[in-house]
């Protein structure tokens, strides 16, 4: 079964949980797959839905809050725009948009908790929240893969701001890099520590990389 075909099964089992009917759970879902499949993204696609739901799906059994796992996962980056200008709150318009589509639906306890779960992809900071912890490290689990996967990654994300002149792509990443550096882990559960000494070994390669090339134009 190919990946949106899968994704599209979980999708729709979802809202079927919360009574929503067809026509609805058919006009969410192309809606999500329109803003996925944009021509601008080349890593917030709907390949990175399935990886995330993929990594959160071997640790279902132990998370309290699957269905807020899973709404969050569908549309913490429906919202995607790279202009400076207006990226600084993707994540909450995503969490905007999710409670707009499913606050008639979902119980408001549960809309709030995705709601929560979205902004916190802003920050990715640690919180007293197991399964948010959990949600925030399956996120971020790109930047511990292996070298030839986090090259393409990296890769990606700079198409996704080739509007961006190189010099200020370069302070931006930097700057987001050594804030992951500077964090004393940059995966928050035992269930991703497998990752961080890898993550961290690809950010400095990155960064040095990154460093390098501003010598080689200032």
């Amino acid at each position: 079964m190919d990946s949106k075909k899968e994704l599209n099964n979980i999708f729709t089992e979802l809202l079927k949980r919360y009574d929503i009917n067809d026509d609805i759970i058919t006009q969410n879902w192309n809606e999500l797959i329109k803003y996925y499949a944009s021509k601008k993204r080349y890593y917030h696609n709907i390949t990175h839905i399935h990886n995330a739901i993929a990594a959160l799906s071997a640790h279902k059994d132990t998370v309290d809050a699957w269905d807020v796992i899973l709404f969050a996962s569908f549309y913490h980056d429906i919202i995607y725009n790279t202009n400076p200008l207006f990226s600084y709150n993707n994540e909450k318009k995503s969490a905007e948009l999710f409670m707009t589509r499913y606050v008639e639906y979902v119980p408001y306890e549960l809309c709030g908790k995705v709601y929560s779960y979205i902004l916190a992809t802003e920050s990715h900071t640690l919180t007293n929240n197991e399964s948010l912890n959990l949600f925030i490290d399956a996120d971020m689990s790109i930047l511990g893969q292996d070298k030839y996967i986090y090259n393409k990654y990296t890769h990606l994300i700079r198409q996704e701001y080739k509007n961006v002149p190189d010099f200020l792509y370069r302070t931006g990443r930097v700057n987001v890099l050594q804030t992951f550096l500077s964090k004393p882990t940059i995966f928050l559960t035992e269930s991703f520590t497998s990752l961080e000494e890898r993550a961290r070994e690809n950010i400095m390669t990155e960064l040095n990389k990154l460093n390098n090339e501003s010598k080689i134009f200032s």
